[in-house]
């Protein structure tokens, strides 16, 4: 039963996104990924370490998580 071929009826049974929240999501997952380069352990040529302020990685967390909440609150569940 696993293996079935999926109907249509069942295919459409997936939680929506509008394009602009794909997009939006995507631009997250970009703020992410520089998020998780810029906080490894680094250096500029010069030598010298780049560091992170706390304030600034929460002002950065803070606002990922409010798209991201934006983007949850803009998807649907076909028949709602």
């Amino acid at each position: 039963m696993g293996n079935a071929p999926r109907t249509t009826a069942t295919a459409r049974m997936a939680y929506q996104l509008p394009e602009e929240k794909y997009w939006a999501l995507q631009q997250a997952r970009d703020h992410l990924l520089l998020l998780a380069r810029l906080t490894e352990l680094c250096t500029t040529a010069d030598g010298e370490e780049v560091l992170l302020s706390r304030p600034a990685l929460a002002d950065c967390f803070q606002r990922l998580a409010g798209e991201l909440d934006d983007i949850v609150r803009g998807t649907w569940w076909p028949g709602e």
